[in-house]
């Protein structure tokens, strides 16, 4: 199948590349018989994938959507009560060492392609262009879970330079973010200007490098207070290109954005690659077993309705439902807003769910037609440009272009079907952008990095969340992962937990 091939096209040396920092010292093995063709150099950037897919589970949606103002669930699961700190970092130990594992793969691609002798130099550029697209995005997620993080990009080719990486401190974020910037800028430009559903077998292409070179550059002027305006700029610049690519928001239907079992959609900037065939090769994931409503495996029956085209055997896991702030103030049952219809369940095909009289489940968006036990087969649309645009409003705003702001708020507004909106001071514009964010990405694992980005989760989660085992638990320093205990101890105590330690954890 098409969307599979960079993912499962590997040859067997890409294997030496599947290591963690902390074994397998076969990695320094037969390196110098690599990128000595065509095909070698392909196989290495599609290793610099594997690793994306385990970070965005059922783990990563509970902590993004269900710690937040607009998400919770009710179960006592360790994450989503945030029952987290170094000795148990709980989804953290998993972003950490997949990231790094991503990174580590993706270092190896680069400066293997940089260094290769093949005469294609055109591929070339292009292949390196993606993998630094990738390391890209790992650091992305690395810096929005966990802040100042050890940052590097060389390639772990000895035993010397493994044993320099263990022991890296913590690099700044605005730092980090900084560098990955300049590189990018000088990549992305190399490849083809097109959308992410039109990259060849959807890889990352120019518009996810558009948008981590915004998204980076945006949290970089929420952080970096003296250097806030060049930032903001940036961004406008990334996210113009975007706009360059993407065109009026209108030409993309609520139907296949506000859907994830349709796959590689035109509004979608980068998805995560998903297929189920039984008895075959698949790559699933586990989102949808925390977003559909209650069942029992083995009937159709969904909190009392049976919906034959989820299946019946399906699972659950603990289960994110909106805030009552989300469904009363945000996206109210029986407004006008298109898109509540996809975000919240309080019904099916006209029929009430048994356990919805007070609260809505989360909406088909998230839903998974067939699902076997927890194999979720949907394509996670990670970035799309109703995003991108909703930044570029923010940006604007930043840079006192209220008008421009407004007119990119209110594309998202219009495909809504809901009132646009008029400008009348720049605090409220601000708050209004927020909002639009919360209704148009609910449930897209974006929510809690956009609130530490502002500097508000804490605040907001004490103030809107309704799990008194959460509102025991949560502390400031849960903003952001703490970095595993067991990484504090390879790195020999370069790492530390500082935040953490104020709280006594």
């Amino acid at each position: 199948m098409k969307m599979l091939r960079y993912i499962v096209a590997l040859t067997a040396t890409v294997a030496l590349v599947a290591c963690d920092l902390n074994e397998h010292p076969d990695y320094f093995t037969n390196r110098a018989e690599m990128f000595r063709s065509e095909g070698q150099c392909r196989a290495a950037v599609n290793s610099c994938y594997l690793n994306i897919d385990p970070i965005y589970s059922s783990r990563m949606f509970q902590i993004t959507e269900g710690c937040v103002d607009t998400g919770l669930t009710w179960a006592t699961t360790l994450d989503p009560v945030l029952d987290i700190s170094p000795a148990y970092p709980r989804h953290g130990s998993t972003i950490w060492e997949q990231c790094y594992k991503g990174v580590m793969r993706c270092n190896y691609a680069v400066e293997g392609l940089e260094s290769s002798t093949i005469d294609n130099k055109e591929l070339l550029g292009e292949l390196i262009a993606e993998a630094k697209i990738m390391r890209a995005l790992y650091y992305y997620v690395l810096t929005c879970s966990f802040g100042d993080v050890p940052y590097y990009t060389v390639d772990v080719s000895s035993k010397k330079i493994l044993l320099e990486v263990q022991r890296l401190p913590r690099t700044s974020a605005i730092e980090i973010r900084s560098q990955i910037i300049a590189d990018l800028e000088d990549d992305v430009v190399l490849l083809e200007q097109v959308k992410g559903s039109d990259v060849e077998e959807y890889r990352a292409g120019a518009a996810l490098g558009w948008m981590l070179i915004a998204k980076m550059a945006m949290w970089n002027a929420s952080k970096d207070e003296m250097n806030a305006q060049m930032w903001w700029n940036k961004g406008v610049e990334a996210l113009v290109a975007l706009q360059n690519i993407y065109g009026a928001l209108s030409a993309y239907t609520l139907e296949d954005s506000f859907q994830w079992h349709r796959k590689n959609t035109p509004e979608s900037i980068f998805e995560i690659q998903h297929t189920y065939v039984a008895g075959g090769v698949n790559y699933t994931s586990s989102i949808a077993p925390a977003a559909h409503p209650s069942h029992t495996t083995g009937t159709m029956v969904y909190d009392g309705i049976e919906i034959e085209w989820l299946g019946d055997n399906g699972v659950n896991y603990s289960q994110v439902r909106p805030t009552a702030y989300f469904f009363q103030e945000l996206q109210p049952r029986g407004g006008v807003d298109k898109r509540t219809t996809y975000n919240l369940a309080w019904e099916w095909q006209g029929q009430q769910f048994d356990s919805t009289a007070t609260r809505p489940w989360v909406g088909i968006k998230l839903w998974c037609p067939d699902m076997y036990h927890g194999y979720d087969h949907n394509n996670y649309k990670i970035f799309r440009y109703a995003d991108a645009l909703l930044m570029l409003a923010e940006c604007y705003a930043e840079i006192d272009k209220p008008t421009l702001a407004v007119q990119c708020l209110n594309e998202v507004k219009e495909r809504a079907g809901i009132d646009t909106y008029i400008y009348s001071s720049l605090e409220e514009l601000q708050e209004e952008i927020r909002a639009e964010r919360a209704r148009e990405l609910f449930g897209e694992c974006h929510r809690k990095f956009d609130l530490v980005r502002w500097g508000v989760w804490y605040e907001r989660t004490l103030e809107f969340h309704q799990n008194a085992t959460l509102l025991k638990n949560i502390k400031p320093c849960h903003e952001y992962y703490p970095i595993p205990d067991v990484q504090v101890s390879y790195s020999g105590g370069a790492l530390t937990n500082d935040e953490y330690k104020k709280y006594g954890l």
